[in-house]
């Protein structure tokens, strides 16, 4: 009996599955083979365009920050070197300052036997004692004053150093190195002070007027430079 039963089920079953197999063939799905009547493998493709399209956003953001670093890191530098020349910059104006308050002391502090000539008194301040003498048309001071005030300018610049013992010829070889104008206005200037000085030469009124005006040419024109150097 339950051989029967058995052999009912198979053959119920066989008709259930023909029924299957047409219905798949009407379909035409793509992973089952309708020539071979079976289901066939197929492969799978997996969209990368999401993935791709995120690591493009990653790799975009990426260059982005490292731009924004760069830029920090340019700004910090550039602040450090700010810094750093600011710092040396004021360290060369106060050696420079010191510099010429040190010069100007040590122009203050010369000896009448320091210079290449005698004068009665000491001089601190030649371009008053220069002044003074041309207002009263003193010409004989005004030659003496005027050399005395282009040595003490022109130490005070570094283009000669004072120094007991040395000769206006010294002096003179001395500014070669310095520009035209200034050997020419010291050279000027020697010869009327030794013509005037030591010759006993009375200078003419127009020699003496060019001579007054050079020399507060050069004056004013070596100070302004000492002053342009330390505040540059």
């Amino acid at each position: 009996m339950r051989i029967i039963i058995l052999c009912l089920l198979i053959l119920a079953q066989l008709p259930a599955e023909d029924v299957i197999q047409e219905k798949l063939r009407d379909q035409n799905a793509g992973w089952y083979n309708t020539q071979q009547d079976q289901i066939q493998r197929t492969s799978i493709s997996i969209d990368t365009r999401n993935d791709q399209e995120g690591s493009g956003a990653t790799g975009l953001y990426d260059l982005l920050l490292m731009f924004i670093y760069g830029i920090i890191i340019a700004l910090v530098i550039y602040l450090v070197y700010v810094f750093i020349s600011t710092f040396v910059r004021h360290k060369e104006i106060v050696q420079e300052q010191s510099r010429i308050n040190d010069g100007a002391n040590h122009v203050k502090s010369i000896q009448v036997s320091d210079l290449p000539f005698q004068t009665q008194t000491p001089i601190d301040n030649p371009r008053a004692a220069l002044d003074n003498a041309y207002q009263q048309k003193d010409w004989a001071h005004v030659v003496i004053f005027a050399l005395l005030l282009l040595l003490t300018e022109f130490h005070k610049s570094q283009l000669l150093h004072l120094r007991r013992g040395k000769t206006n010829r010294s002096y003179l070889r001395e500014m070669r190195s310095a520009p035209k104008e200034f050997q020419r206005t010291l050279q000027l200037s020697v010869q009327l002070f030794e013509q005037s000085f030591f010759g006993h030469v009375d200078i003419a009124n127009n020699q003496v007027q060019q001579l007054y005006k050079r020399v507060c040419e050069t004056h004013q024109h070596l100070q302004d430079e000492r002053q342009e150097h330390v505040h540059a």
